[in-house]
Parts: structure tokens; sequence; C-alpha cells
């Protein structure tokens, strides 16, 4: 749809503001997962594949419900705050945003089978993760002497006839106001105050703000067997809620355009969906010191439902008019890729244990599925989104390296890092730093006493995002510009739990 920097960055969009459709994007937006789930797993880097008895594994690896002995619950309440800096021609704008949610939520049910050997217990579990958290706001600013977003619309209406121009779309609604006009002699040419002026300046500013998460809602078995191996499986409901606004002001400096001098343009999205998935899992002990893991997580269908409308308003000649956009839906639905996840943890003693986690996801799996309003003709359009999905991502890696260390058998110190792997082919033309790895660094602090728990934990994530406020033909003489913003995301994370 319209859519940190310790070790190296990510762009992980290029969007252009206005356009009320979806794209190869949404497979991204859904396919990337953060440092999810409870306080020790997160300090830990999430590495728990290998591991087990902490709910949050089983997103992971559903196995690890196996290595409960006892029956436990436990909640996590997590403070997030996005802090980001964005550059667009030659200037720097700073913002930022807090959200309160509750990250995780677990009940893992241990039934011991009372057999001395075979299988030893069986558990089920239910479980909700935040696996990813999508609230962002974005502010830049610049002056711009190459181009004007009245240039996209006059571009996005060529060849089209008025009659034909979609309600929701950018280009008709600034036709509607005069912001652009057609020749008298071709209804599908489009000219503007900007069509032959090489000579202008204008300011222009953006503020975008995202809200909303998906989470994890799982329902899982697993059976232990001999205290040697164990096997898990879940299956995943997904709860998407993403929204999104979009406002782009451009003023006209020192009466260097003719006629036209400002404009406001905002595009509202709010997106719904429910998803179904599975994982199955096996964990081993090969030593009494090492355990290796190793899961399978399904591609996972994804129903979801855009609500979007526009508002552009023009002033011309110290006129000033005002268009919306008629209240858009369409519904249709997304394929996201599965994993494949390999795990491994050494355990010193009862001191504690280093592990590290390793997946593997083929973003080019990815597929948007088109609505029900496109099922009855050739879906050229869905086709292209897929096909760029093919030619610009690839097979990505997330690596996940955590550590706990216990003293005085109460307490417990963690810490952990990892990088998520770029879907970025690495043919595609973009920013230098477009194809490399996010990172994150964890740490935490636990305590636990008889059969209550308390755990914290305290993640940074940094990345590099690129937003094109709108796009023009690269072989015209216009020339758009791309911001780039720079984000420190920082979770601060508690979980409460009691063993029964």
């Amino acid at each position: 749809m319209r859519n940190l920097n310790i070790l190296s960055t990510l762009a992980i969009l290029l969007l252009a503001m206005g356009t009320q459709a979806q794209n190869e994007q949404d497979i991204l937006r859904y396919s990337y997962t953060n440092v999810i789930g409870s306080a020790r797993s997160m300090a830990c880097g999430n590495a728990f594949g290998a591991l087990g008895a902490d709910y949050s594994s089983i997103v992971t690896n559903p196995a690890g419900l196996a290595r409960y002995r006892n029956s436990e619950i436990g909640m996590t309440a997590n403070l997030f705050n996005v802090k980001t800096n964005s550059f667009y021609i030659n200037n720097t704008k700073t913002d930022s945003k807090f959200n309160l949610n509750i990250n995780n939520f677990g009940l893992a049910i241990a039934i011991p089978t009372e057999n001395s050997s075979g299988w030893r217990y069986v558990n089920v579990g239910f479980g909700v993760n935040r696996i990813a958290n999508f609230n962002k706001s974005i502010y830049f600013e610049g002056i711009n002497t190459k181009s004007s977003i009245v240039q996209h619309f006059e571009q996005s209406a060529n060849g089209t006839d008025t009659g034909d121009l979609g309600s929701t779309s950018g280009a008709y609604l600034a036709w509607y106001q005069y912001l652009i006009n057609n020749e008298a002699t071709s209804g599908n040419q489009y000219f503007s105050d900007f069509t032959n002026d090489s000579s202008f300046s204008v300011r222009q500013r953006v503020s975008i703000e995202q809200d909303g998460g998906m989470n994890d809602i799982s329902l899982a078995i697993s059976g232990n067997y001999d205290d040697k191996v164990y096997f898990g499986g879940s299956l995943n409901f997904y709860k998407v809620k993403f929204s999104e606004s979009n406002t782009f002001l451009e003023d006209v400096l020192n009466n260097s355009v003719a006629g036209y001098q400002k404009l406001s343009y905002q595009n509202n999205l709010n997106t719904s969906g429910l998803g179904l998935g599975a994982k199955i899992g096996i964990i081993a002990l090969p030593t009494k010191y090492l355990r290796i893991g190793l899961a399978f997580h399904t591609p996972s269908k994804i129903y979801l439902t855009d609500n979007y409308n526009s508002t552009l308003s023009g002033t011309i000649n110290n006129i000033n008019n005002t268009k919306n956009s008629p209240d858009g839906t369409y519904d249709y639905s997304i394929t996201i890729p599965g994993k494949i996840a390999a795990s491994a943890a050494f355990l010193y003693s009862k001191k504690g244990f280093i592990s590290a986690d390793f997946e593997h996801i083929d973003y080019r799996e990815g597929k948007l599925n088109a609505g029900t309003e496109r099922i009855t003709t050739v879906d050229t359009f869905t086709l292209g989104i897929n096909n760029n999905v093919r030619s610009q991502y690839k097979a990505a890696n997330n690596i996940r390296i955590g550590t706990e260390y216990t003293f005085g058998e109460v307490y417990a110190v963690r810490a952990g890092i990892g990088f998520t792997g770029s879907p970025y082919n690495s043919t595609i033309s973009g920013p230098p730093k477009f194809k490399t790895a996010i990172p994150f660094i964890s740490c935490g602090f636990g305590i636990r006493n008889g059969n209550y728990f308390l755990d914290l934990a305290l993640v940074k994530n940094y990345a590099t995002t690129y937003y094109a406020p709108y796009t023009l033909n690269p072989n015209g003489l216009a020339q758009y510009y791309t911001s780039e913003t720079q984000s420190v995301a920082t979770n601060f994370t508690a979980t409460i739990g009691v063993k029964f």
C-alpha cells in the first residue's frame, strides 16, 4: 500500500504517497516480524528455538511447549517508542511516537502421562504474541526547485480520458480542481502550470502517521519422548490492524509559479484482516548440555480489507477548492512465505546458556491474490505485482544470538543480538544501503522465586527507510526526491507469571 544504525541499515519501503492500491510492499509488511514475546525471550534476542519452556519460543518452534514440566501462565506489557530522523533535500527533521500494548499472553498446561519411559508429557498451550508493531511517526520537509506533485498528477493522467480517471485517484482530484487540464484537441493529454515552467521553487512538507500491529494467536500441542526428543505443532491465527494517514503540503515560494499557489493532499488508509498458518517442530538433546531444534512454518494466507479515502485542496489565483474522494473498500488476500528455522543451545551447568536461531525465508514466494472485484477479468494488475515480488525480492536469512547467566539461584542477567536479512535482490536499483541487514541488540534481568517470576527486557532495533512523496517519469526533465529516514525503535518489556 502507500504505503535502526549500529552495524548496518536496511531500506524496507520505497513508497509513493497517495497510491490507493495494493503492491509488493504488503508482502514485506506482514512477513517481517519483530523481536517478540516474553521479556525473557526478548532479552535473549528471541533466540529460544532450541530451549523451549517459554511461551514465546513457540512462535519459532512449537516443540518448545513440550519442555514444560509445570503448567504456567504469564503476561507481557510493552512500552514502545520509535524516534525518526528524516533527511529530505538537504534538510533534517525529527519525530517520535509512543505506544503501550500487551505484547504477549501465554498459557501452557503440562499433562504428565505417568510413564517412566516413552511419552512422558503431552502438553497443550494457548497464546497471543505481537509479532509486528506498525506504530511510527515521520515528518520531513524541503525546498524543491526540480519538481512539483502537480507534475505527478499530470503524468499519471496522460493517456487516460477524463471519464476514465478513477474517482479515488489523485489525478482525478487534481483535474476536477483545475490543477491539471486536458488539451482541447485531445481529451487524454494533460498540462499544468508546471508543464513549460523550468524555474520555480516550492516548499514541500510530509507527515506520515502509522498505527497498528500484527498478532499471532496460536493453539499448540506437543509431546515429550523420554526427555530426549520433543515434538510440537501449532495452528496459528493472525490478526492484522494497520492504519496510515499521509499528508503532503506544497507551497509556492516568491510567486515563482503563475496561478498555482499551494496544495494539501491527504490520504487515509485502514486495513484489517485475519490469516491462518501452521508450524511443526522438533527439539533433540543429543548430550546433557546440547540442544538442537528444527521447525517449519507453512506459508500463511491473510485475508485483508482496505478502507481508504483522499482529500485534495488546491489554491489557484487566491481561490481555494477542496475535493474529497468517495470512500473506497477493497477485499483481497496475500500469501506470506513460509520459514525454515534451525536452532542450537549450549547449557553451562545450571548457570545459564548461549543459544542461536537461524531462519531462512524466501520472499519471492509471497503473493498478492486478487479480490472478488478482479476475478472475472484478466488481472494484469495483480500479475504485475507478483512479477515485481519475484524480480525484486530474494531469499534472506535471519540470525539471533542470546545468552543468560543465573546467580544466587534466583536472579538472571541476559543479552542478545541479531540481524534480519534484506529481502531485496542485489540487482535492483536503489539507494546504496538498500540491501543490507537490520540489526538489533537486547538485554534484560529476571527474578524467579518459587512459582513466581518477573522479567524485564530492553530491545533496540535500527533501520533506514526511504520514502518518495511522489514519483515522476524518469525520462522527463523534472526530478523527484526520496527522503531517507533513520529510525531507532526502543522496546521496554515486563513479564509477570506464575507456575502451577
